[in-house]
C-alpha cells in the first residue's frame, strides 16, 4: 500500500547533527533511521495516478521563499508514543507553505484531516517518554521540499522521493 506526503527532507549535514542531538535521549522503542528523518509538511494518503499527476502540478504553483528552521525543542506524543525534536516557533514561510499545500491538496480534490499542525522530526516510535535533555539548536537551510511516497514492504516501511520542489 502507498501513501503519499509532502516533506522537508534534510541533507548529510543536518541528519548527522539529529543523530548526534538523539544520542543526548535514552531512547527506546523503534529508533527512526537515518535516512528516513524528515519533517511531514502535510500527509496527503492513498492518491490515485491522476491525483498525483495534479498535486505535482499545483505544488510546482507554490512561491516558497527559502527560510530557516530552528530545532530547538523535543516532545513525546503520548498517544503514539512517539518521542520528536521539533520547533518551539514556528516561521511564517512555514505556516504558508502549510497553508499553500493544503489548498493545492483541496484544489486537486484530496481530503485531508485538518489538525493543528506540529512540524516534528520522529527520532522514535514506539518508545518511553523521556526526560528533555538540553539539546544544542540546529538550524536548519530550507531550500526545497520533496513529494515523498510511503510503501510498506515486508522489510517495513520504504520512503521513495517522487519530486523535489525548489524554494527560490
Amino acid at each position: 500500500m502507498s501513501r503519499f506526503f509532502f516533506a522537508l527532507w534534510p541533507d548529510k549535514s543536518i541528519r548527522e547533527s539529529i543523530l548526534n542531538c538523539g544520542l543526548n535521549f535514552d531512547l527506546s522503542g523503534q529508533i527512526t533511521d537515518q535516512s528516513k528523518l524528515h519533517i511531514t509538511l502535510l500527509f496527503l494518503g492513498k492518491l490515485t495516478i491522476n491525483q498525483q499527476q495534479n498535486i505535482i502540478r499545483q505544488a510546482g504553483q507554490i512561491i516558497c521563499p527559502k527560510f530557516e528552521i530552528c530545532l530547538d525543542h523535543t516532545g513525546y506524543f503520548n498517544n503514539s508514543k512517539v518521542v520528536w525534536l521539533g520547533l518551539k516557533t514556528i516561521p511564517a514561510a512555514l505556516a504558508d507553505l502549510y497553508e499553500q499545500l493544503s489548498r493545492a491538496a483541496e484544489q486537486c480534490e484530496i481530503a485531508i484531516k485538518q489538525q493543528r499542525y506540529i512540524p516534528h522530526l520522529t527520532l522514535a516510535r514506539k518508545s518511553s517518554p523521556v526526560k528533555e535533555p538540553s539539546i544544542s539548536a540546529i538550524i536548519w537551510h530550507i531550500t526545497d521540499f520533496v513529494l515523498v511516497e510511503s510503501v510498506d514492504t515486508a522489510e517495513g516501511v520504504q520512503y521513495r522521493r517522487i519530486k523535489l520542489f525548489s524554494c527560490e
